[in-house]
């Protein structure tokens, strides 16, 4: 059994979002509301917006308790000196239960045009839930003492991440339960990570 507590501190990417609110909002300015709303449709696929917006981040963090297991085999051949070794250690699929927080920066261009506590009635601190599957392990080993008095050993590893694509999250609060938030019901934390590889090839003097 293994206990997970992990924390995951990302940027938060909710300019969509933050513009929706905004054209939302952008009546309330009366001479300035349609200048307003003609400016977000103009800008709203425009990269360049975020950099109007609030810094925000992301703090999630969980727990679980996962079973996993591992396994290995020896196979010795004391006529020719040999030895081959094989192990294995399963991946764990951990279901996370813990808590979501946000944080957004006070100097930002587009602050007059967003009431004080538009932001945390929009990401609320809140429960989720999500999984996070750590990769499996194989290893494989071979080694010879027939040459030289040494041992001469071959040793191949490797993390299979093809499980570790992402991390989906699924918040507690959304826009269907409250409609000042704007949590998504499901959001996923994408990785890129690659299938790693572990070659060694190790020599020892054995003494006899």
């Amino acid at each position: 059994m293994a206990n997970s507590k992990t924390p995951i501190s990302t940027p938060t990417s909710q300019t969509a979002e933050i513009l929706a609110l905004l054209g939302q909002v952008a009546h309330r300015f009366g001479p300035e509301a349609d200048e307003m709303q003609t400016w977000l449709a103009e800008h709203n696929q425009d990269p360049a917006i975020a950099r109007l917006l609030p810094e925000g981040r992301s703090r999630v963090a969980g727990t679980s308790d996962a079973p996993g297991f591992a396994a290995g085999y020896m196979l010795k051949l004391p006529g020719s000196k040999t030895s081959i070794g094989l192990n294995y250690r399963s991946a764990v699929t951990s279901h996370l239960k813990g808590r979501a927080s946000f944080a957004f920066g006070n100097d930002y261009a587009l602050k007059r045009f967003l009431d004080d506590d538009l932001l945390a009635k929009a990401f609320p601190a809140q429960d989720i839930k999500g999984s996070l599957t750590t990769p499996a392990n194989y290893g494989i080993g071979i080694s010879n003492s027939a040459f030289f008095h040494t041992t001469f050993s071959f040793d191949f590893r490797l993390q299979d991440f093809t499980r570790f694509r992402n991390v989906p999250l699924n918040f507690s609060q959304t826009e269907a339960t409250n409609k000042d938030v704007r949590t998504p019901a499901e959001q996923r934390l994408v990785f890129d990570f690659r299938n790693s590889y572990q070659l060694a090839l190790p020599s020892g003097v054995k003494f006899v």
